[in-house]
């Protein structure tokens, strides 16, 4: 076969989900080349970063105007995508779904219906108690109640900071213990299966060899990265194969109402690259 006339890998695209702080580089890296490990051979990686952050996703104000940002940069990069992932656990799925022909998912979805493959009692550990609200939310979406721990959702404390995570490239163990005493609580009061509820996180814990509770090697803690890279590779194929969303559950804007909505992602996606 001539190399030359092999067909093009097809595209995806990897929106971490902040606007890639510089003094982080060295954590952007890491995942951006964890994920190339993910997708080798079988997709042609663009990972980027949203073009503006709302304040985090903690307040429910701060995540919708994030949720809108992040909308907007999945429509903008779906335009060159064969898909498109959302790197963040708390993202508009079901609005991406709805408003793109092209195959999307994000870090919540991943995790859970490919958790609910592992485990029958899932639990998320997380960096931060104030994410709780909106985790929780985002999990009713994709995994029954019944599949849940109550409670579903756990954190470390004190909060993960960047500065943890930026640390945490070189130097894993502080990080890694932090991460296992919670994830070892929520082993022991029930949990079958542990979801790492941050997409740095579970980059780190996988590119460092975590795979488990050190004191529970029968619950798995699934990287909620390679879970979503999974899932949307799936949707991919499928996608390929001539399967798509069900436009009931997943209804498109109307054709009369697109025009607006087109134009207030062009002048957000504008005003995020010129503030």
């Amino acid at each position: 076969m001539n190399p030359a006339a092999a067909d093009p890998l097809p595209k995806l695209t990897w929106i971490e989900g902040s606007a890639g702080d510089p003094d982080l580089a060295p954590l952007w890296t890491l995942i951006r080349d964890y994920v190339a490990g993910l997708a080798d051979g079988a997709f042609e990686l663009n990972f980027t970063h949203l073009p503006a952050e709302a304040g985090g996703v903690r307040h429910p104000a701060t995540r919708l105007l994030q949720d809108s940002i992040m909308l907007t940069a999945a429509a903008d990069a779906a335009a060159d995508a064969d898909v498109v992932i959302l790197g963040c656990w708390a993202s508009p799925i079901i609005e991406a779904r709805a408003l793109l022909d092209t195959p999307v998912t994000g870090l919540a979805e991943g995790s859970a219906r490919i958790g609910a493959a592992f485990g029958s009692r899932l639990a998320v550990v997380t960096v931060a108690e104030g994410l709780r609200p909106g985790f929780e939310r985002d999990l009713a979406l994709f995994v029954a109640p019944d599949n849940l721990l109550a409670p579903p959702v756990w954190w470390l404390d004190p909060q993960c900071r960047p500065d943890d995570l930026l640390t945490a490239v070189d130097s894993p163990g502080h990080l890694i213990d932090r991460f296992d005493a919670v994830a070892t609580r929520a082993a022991d009061a029930g949990a079958d299966a542990i979801l790492t509820g941050c997409g740095s996180v579970g980059a780190l814990l996988a590119v460092h060899g975590y795979r488990h509770p050190r004191t529970r090697p029968d619950v798995p803690v699934l990287d909620c990265d390679a879970s979503t890279y999974h899932l949307a590779r799936t949707l991919h194929d499928l996608h390929r194969a001539g399967s798509h969303p069900s436009r009931t559950a997943y209804p498109p804007v109307p054709p009369d109402r697109r025009p607006a909505l087109d134009a207030a992602m062009t002048r957000l996606i504008r005003a995020a690259h010129h503030p």
